[in-house]
């Protein structure tokens, strides 16, 4: 089939309004292009970082990077999606002062939590974890410098996604942080040698660079009146926001983790190993999800803000379809394939992962057909709403994983994930209906 003829095939899946569907369709493919890049580029940091370092200086590093992602969590609380949704809401609008002053307060927000979360954390690595050498100390000291320099990058990216340049806004983290580090970490082992806390250093480096370049893109994507106009805050409304956009964030950390976690204290670290792998695989189901989400954010906001629910229903409606169309191959396979490719990849050992990789790709397929729904109700200001549906499914994977790990082990940890998961996206959805009618 010629290319053109796929690419109008893409477009139907959409919607059929010509400038928001092209829009629309070119954000996604874009989108969908930039995490195959970045998931590439990742692989190649990891071979590069493991094969310098040594298992052990690898370690080390990457223990301290997975120190500051926790960390990340409280520094960014809910600002991304807090600004998407009132950036592009402002901007439909014409409040640039609004506008100027979310950007303003979210940058003051990032530098004060970073400020405080970093020196607590810097405190206790060099008085309370004496146990560690000098090397992990210097490497952990590195990474707390990224907690402020990977906010601001985050917030750069959020702005850019509430203007509509959804692209634009991830090539800087996407693409340019990880060629900097691969272009940076080659020279410094050519000429140096690599030691965890340079490339840790080296990593704070190539993450100021995404930074300027964030920078310097917003500012030109900034219509010209938000750099002339005096900056208005509602503080108090965004701070109602903040909270609630906060604790989704921890609790959908906590929802991804119940699995792993429970084996852990009711499993064997064997049923750990086999349900991780699984996971790993049935993620794959909705590698589009977040590309497709990632575009329709700002859409969602604008429509419902102008009031249009006729062009925001037949949106959500194709989109979902999509984003089922591009799960259901990669599920159909491993369901079909799922024993020779784990051991192919992974090797016969883990052929115990094929059952619980055939559940997760149910309840990811099922994920899929809801794609937008959480997106929905935050984008349109129910972000409590979608709280208290997270956290009904946190509650059902803790009870289903504590009921069925002990006779399923990991294939009950799989199940529990699965129905925790559809437990989600119904209880989303009957919301959505009931407060916005789509």
């Amino acid at each position: 089939m010629k290319s053109s003829r796929l690419w109008e095939i893409l477009q139907s899946y959409v919607i059929r309004d010509g400038s928001l569907r092209t829009e629309l369709v070119r954000g996604t493919v874009g989108s969908f292009g930039l995490k195959v890049i970045n998931a590439l580029l990742n692989l190649a940091l990891s071979i590069v970082l493991a094969r310098i370092l040594a298992p052990e200086g690898y370690g080390i590093y990457a223990f301290a990077f997975s120190v500051m992602t926790l960390l990340a969590v409280p520094v960014q609380l809910g600002l991304p999606a807090l600004l998407v949704r009132e950036v592009a809401c402002y901007q439909y609008a014409a409040q640039w002062g609004l506008l100027r002053g979310i950007l303003e307060r979210a940058n003051q927000a990032v530098l004060l939590l970073s400020l405080v979360i970093g020196l607590a954390a810097a405190w206790a690595v060099w008085w309370l974890m004496e146990g560690m050498d000098v090397v992990q100390r210097a490497t952990l000291g590195w990474a707390l410098l990224l907690l402020p320099l990977g906010a601001f990058n985050r917030l750069r990216e959020a702005a850019l996604q509430g203007l509509r340049q959804v692209v634009m806004g991830q090539l800087p983290e996407k693409v340019l942080l990880p060629v900097v580090l691969l272009v940076l970490l080659g020279i410094v082992h050519l000429i140096a040698g690599l030691t965890p806390s340079l490339a840790m250093a080296l990593y704070c480096a190539a993450a100021a660079s995404a930074f300027l370049a964030g920078a310097i893109m917003l500012l030109r994507a900034l219509p010209a009146e938000v750099r002339t106009v005096q900056p208005q805050y509602d503080s108090r409304t965004w701070a109602r926001s903040v909270l609630p956009l906060s604790l989704l964030v921890g609790l959908h950390i906590i929802n991804g983790q119940t699995g792993i976690f429970m084996l852990g204290l009711l499993a064997t670290k064997e049923d750990v190993g086999l349900y991780r792998v699984a996971f790993s695989g049935a993620a794959l189901v909705i590698f589009a999800l977040s590309a497709v989400n990632a575009v329709l954010a700002p859409h969602i906001a604008r429509l419902h803000r102008a009031g249009d629910m006729v062009k925001l229903q037949r949106m959500v409606t194709q989109s979902a379809r999509l984003t089922f169309i591009s799960a259901l191959p990669v599920a159909g396979i491993f369901i079909i394939f799922g024993t020779p490719i784990l051991g192919f990849v992974f090797g016969e050992a883990y052929y115990g992962a094929y059952i619980p990789l055939i559940v997760l790709c149910i309840g990811q397929l099922v994920n899929a057909s809801f794609n937008s729904v959480s997106l929905l109700l935050i984008m349109t200001r129910h972000e409590q709403e979608s709280l208290k549906c997270l956290a009904i499914s946190v509650i059902a994977n803790v009870a289903l994983n504590a009921m069925l790990i002990p006779f399923l082990a990991a294939g009950g940890a799989a199940f529990a994930t699965s129905a925790s998961l559809i437990i989600w996206r119904l209880t989303l959805a009957i919301v959505v209906r009931k407060k916005l009618r789509i």
